[in-house]
């Protein structure tokens, strides 16, 4: 009787029939009563549990101690060597007994240390697959990052009304992308949505970069229509490919969505110094007039790693435990078809993730409304107005990163709180303006400007993780196919707040400052 407590029998274990054989139709049962489990014996459990666990918890708080005594390997031999003798341990051996006995009793030990056998080692997100997903939301943005980089080229060839076409074709052809994945994307399988979208991503950024080194400078309104067209197709298909991955992190869990964003962060921290390197590989080789012989390179290596990420996906990210747990929802995706595919009807998937997509869309919009053109509107006091263009960019994309990172340090907004930072972050949009029209300290000096953009760019790292984070915890968690569909949506807000941002910039600039 020694597990009780874990429930009640509907006959005692030790009963008999008056015939003395179990089972006799015609016998009488001898009925004793079972003993519950009271505060007393409740108490003693909670005693031994705590006792289990202290002389562990002692030896962590003497861990410095230990270590200076046994030398530095004990650090890392010893939670190992507690594991092995754990799960041969009468304490395992106990649960496992207790399970055997009580069948319709679940025992959970997937949480108690050293205890393994409810969940797999190999079955955790372990580093590997949280790089491969940070490598996947790098490669995400790193295209559109390079394009970015080489905008002054782009102009030069297609024409100075190139500045404007490109942000809005490749907006519009995004957030299409975006929403046909909403409605059509699970009922297709991850893999070739991912590989169409890096493939295609590839080909039409070598393409871009072609067109402008070739036809472009001498037909420049059919450059402008192939450079429209191209960045609209990256546009469409990196809608394809992101918003797939994101799909496949909200079956995953909270961590891969963390890491997704914590690549694509860093993807703004690269390609200004790979762009630089690129240039210095083109001036080894004695060529001077290297702006578009620069960008075709630069380009080219956009294009492979883009066509790399489909190999790391295939044939090591597919295989991982993890994720061949999360693709069983792919059964039966093996034609197309215009069935409903979830339980609940669409729309009252998109009601409960409406919140944190709304919220995300509207920090992102607050971003793009101020950045990045505002920087090149305000006046230096000590430096140079393309250094300070480019420190700038470059502080926001740093802190951007740090932000979008702040999961892992333990710093998240709650779901409720997310809304009301995004309603505060709106006093940047008049601290920016302040810092382009007044002219005296603090909003006319460099290291003012510097903290300002330093702010906006972790607030809005900071509540991107956090509602890309909750936004699939509204759905339940066992509906895969509301998971994957949560994790568009998500996508899809994150987006659409880049492309309003961005309409709001270009029409305040137009109207303003024309």
């Amino acid at each position: 009787m020694a597990f009780s407590c874990f429930g009640k029998k509907e006959k005692h274990d030790d009963e008999v029939t008056e015939a003395g054989s179990p089972g006799s139709s015609k016998a009488t049962t001898q009925v004793t009563k079972e003993p519950t489990c009271d505060w007393k014996l409740k108490t003693m459990f909670c005693i031994i549990g705590c006792v289990a666990l202290l002389g562990w918890n002692f030896i962590l708080g003497e861990l410095g101690a230990l270590i200076d005594a046994f030398g530095e390997a004990f650090d890392s031999a010893a939670p190992s060597l507690m594991t092995r003798l754990a799960e041969s341990s009468p304490r395992a051996k106990v649960f496992a007994s207790a399970e055997s006995r009580y069948p319709s009793i679940e025992v959970d030990t997937s949480s108690i240390e050293g205890i393994s056998a409810k969940t797999p080692k190999n079955m955790y997100i372990d580093w590997k697959l949280k790089a491969m997903f940070g490598v996947i939301g790098c490669v995400a943005l790193l295209g559109w990052n390079f394009i970015l980089g080489e905008l002054g080229t782009l102009i030069d060839a297609f024409g100075g009304v190139y500045g404007t076409w490109c942000s809005l074709c490749f907006s519009l052809c995004i957030n299409a992308g975006q929403l046909t994945l909403i409605w059509f994307g699970n009922r297709f399988k991850f893999g070739p949505r991912f590989y169409v979208g890096c493939f295609v991503m590839g080909v039409s950024m070598i393409l871009i970069a072609i067109c402008a080194i070739t036809f472009a400078r001498t037909n420049q309104m059919a450059g402008l229509a192939a450079g429209c067209v191209f960045v609209g197709v990256y546009g469409f298909a990196n809608a394809v490919m992101e918003s797939t991955m994101f799909g496949l992190a909200a079956l995953v869990g909270p961590v891969s969505m963390q890491f997704i964003l914590i690549g694509e962060g860093v993807s703004g921290l690269i390609a200004w110094p790979l762009d630089m390197l690129c240039q210095v590989i083109i001036e080894a080789f004695g060529v001077t007039d290297y702006a578009y012989p620069r960008m075709v390179l630069f380009f080219g290596i956009g294009m492979l790693v883009n066509f790399a990420t489909i190999p790391m996906y295939k044939y090591a990210m597919q295989h991982h435990p993890v994720i061949i747990k999360a693709l069983e929802i792919e059964e039966g995706r093996q034609e197309f078809c215009l069935k409903k595919e979830t339980k609940r009807p669409l729309v009252c998937i998109l009601r409960d993730v409406a919140p944190q997509a709304l919220t995300v869309w509207f920090s992102f919009t607050i971003s793009y409304t101020v950045f990045p053109w505002t920087i090149f509107e305000m006046s230096p006091s000590s430096l140079s107005p393309t250094e300070f263009g480019k420190l700038m960019t470059y502080c926001y994309q740093v802190c951007d990163t740090v932000g979008r990172a702040s999961p892992s340090y333990h710093v998240r907004l709650g779901k409720k709180a997310t809304p009301y930072a995004a309603l505060c972050r709106l006093v940047f949009i008049p601290l920016f303006f302040l810092c382009i029209h007044l002219s005296f300290a603090p909003f006319s000096e460099d290291w003012f400007r510097f903290v300002i953009m330093a702010f906006l760019g972790i607030t809005n790292g900071i509540l991107a993780a956090s509602c890309m984070i909750h936004g699939p915890t509204q759905v339940d968690r066992n509906e895969k196919e509301e998971l994957e569909i949560a994790g568009y949506v998500m996508s899809f807000g994150l987006i659409c707040g880049i492309l309003t941002g961005s309409v709001l910039a270009t029409i305040i600039k137009q109207t303003a400052y024309m």
